[in-house]
């Protein structure tokens, strides 16, 4: 794995675990381990393709009581992709995000309980919250789920739940939680049309979409992250681009051919996000990148409580983004798909 906590006080803060590996076959923790007593906190981290039996992101086991807050977890891969708590362990995971994991997203198992407040969950791959036995418990509040797969949340008996009003009030400490659409946009799809290039000494792989059309250095201005096949695969997060191609961390050569299509995504999020001022009252005075938290934009959320926005991500006030008259096909966004609408609206009939 990345980095492993081992009955002792840490904090790990502002640190990047990418395609990293677990080492405990039974326990995961293919980025972080974090194991027995201690002030543990993990902070402001990204975690992104990696790998484990359980706990792809993170494990904790035999009683941590880690503190994870605006943390992003995306595209990792494991039976608790996300986050895992085991043997008895109850972290705490408060304004964090977890996005396009692939299998069960955060998994309670053997006597532990799980806490999340704040939580945005959107795109994984299937069940956002798993209870994996009878006592095991997890409890979420004012978190965001779009989740279009399994559910969002399967109980320790079994019962799964795709609707977040039949978990708010009936189930013991879930309440005030959201649920809609996807926030982020769109993933952009394409096909490789060579061969990758990975440099091993910079542990950097370059793969060429001829027939794309990206500006030099957009991807690497946002946090974006790439399945390089149709599969279900730890992501590759991306660190630059030119118009045609894509350069990553790690080897991602043995995961495609040309010909194989691959799947982008970006984390961005927009003023429209329903998450904005949705979130507790209460938590830390920065988000993921730094930007003060809570602020407060008006007309959003909750009106006067200054309460905090969903996820690791709190959106700065500003001027409308967009004219919404303009978002015609009304999918968050003003763009070609729209003008070609309006082109076609405008068309004479009578001259066609």
């Amino acid at each position: 794995g990345g980095a492993y906590i081992y009955y002792t006080s840490v904090t790990i803060r502002d640190c990047q675990f990418t395609l990293n590996r677990s080492v405990f076959p039974g326990d995961g923790g293919g980025g972080l381990a974090c194991q027995g007593r201690g002030i543990q906190r993990v902070d402001n981290c990204l975690f992104i393709g990696n790998m484990a039996v359980r706990g792809g992101a993170v494990v904790t086991f035999d009683r941590s009581t880690v503190q994870i807050t605006n943390c992003l977890m995306g595209g990792n891969l494991a039976g608790a992709s996300g986050l895992a708590a085991v043997n008895g362990s109850y972290p705490f995971v408060s304004y964090c995000t977890f996005y396009s994991n692939y299998l069960p997203c955060v998994r309670a198992d053997d006597s532990s309980d799980l806490y999340l407040a704040g939580c945005l969950f959107d795109g994984n791959s299937s069940y956002d919250l798993v209870e994996n036995g009878p006592y095991a418990d997890v409890l979420a509040s004012y978190c965001y789920f779009h989740n279009e797969t399994d559910g969002v949340f399967k109980d320790d008996q079994g019962t799964v739940y795709t609707d977040v009003s039949e978990i708010d009030g009936t189930v013991n400490g879930f309440s005030d939680n959201l649920q809609g659409g996807s926030v982020f946009p769109e993933p952009l799809k394409g096909s490789w049309t060579e061969e990758a290039a990975f440099d091993e000494d910079k542990y950097q792989t370059t793969l060429v979409d001829a027939d794309a059309d990206w500006t030099p250095g957009q991807f690497k201005e946002r946090i974006s992250f790439l399945n390089p096949n149709q599969f279900q695969n730890p992501n590759f997060m991306v660190i630059d681009n030119t118009e045609t191609t894509l350069t990553v961390w790690g080897n991602s050569a043995a995961y495609m051919n040309p010909g194989d299509q691959y799947t982008l995504r970006q984390v961005s999020l927009s003023r429209r996000f329903p998450g904005i001022d949705r979130g507790p009252t209460t938590g830390p005075d920065a988000d993921l990148f730094g930007n003060p938290r809570p602020v407060d934009i008006v007309g959003q959320g909750r009106e006067g409580e200054n309460a905090f926005d969903i996820g690791a991500i709190e959106i700065a006030p500003g001027p409308p983004i967009m004219d919404f008259q303009s978002d015609i096909n009304q999918d968050g966004r003003v763009d070609a798909k729209d003008l070609l609408i309006l082109e076609s609206d405008l068309k004479d009939p009578e001259t066609e």
